[in-house]
């Protein structure tokens, strides 16, 4: 059973980043009826969904704001992305960043503990749709 605390921290990560699909396109769209919000535009190809809002904080700075969000098939967001005035989009979210990030953190703690039976038991207990991802990031500590 895995006791550090720091590997406890990380795991809840992962599987809080796992079961949460973000931001709805939905919940976006109901921006609109704020003053600030000018359009709403939403885009869909083969991979992905995404929805571009565009605003103007008028009491800040007067330029025109976008915000890009990216979602796949399964309404997981995947990214966010925001461009200020007429300057490129600049990333500010990205969940496979963030999963990578955490298994990156917690791998070498995993080893030096030598948590391989916890870690596959994590493996064997997560959702199918996100154990494809994890597994291939995790197995060679298991």
């Amino acid at each position: 059973m895995i006791t550090n605390k720091r590997s406890l921290k990380i795991l809840n990560e992962l599987v809080a980043i796992h079961m949460t699909k973000g931001v709805q396109p939905s919940d976006l769209a109901d921006a609109i009826f704020e003053k600030d919000y000018s359009s709403i535009e939403v885009t869909r190809n083969v991979a992905y969904i995404q929805v571009i809002v565009t605003f103007c904080d008028i009491e800040f700075d007067k330029e025109i704001n976008k915000m890009k969000y990216t979602y796949d098939k399964d309404k997981y967001l995947q990214s966010i992305e925001q461009k200020i005035g007429r300057s490129k989009y600049k990333k500010q979210w990205n969940r496979s960043d963030n999963i990578n990030k955490l298994i990156k953190q917690l791998t070498p703690l995993l080893e030096k503990n030598n948590f391989s039976k916890d870690v596959e038991h994590f493996l064997q207990n997560i959702p199918k749709r996100q154990k494809t991802s994890l597994f291939s990031k995790l197995k060679f500590v298991a």
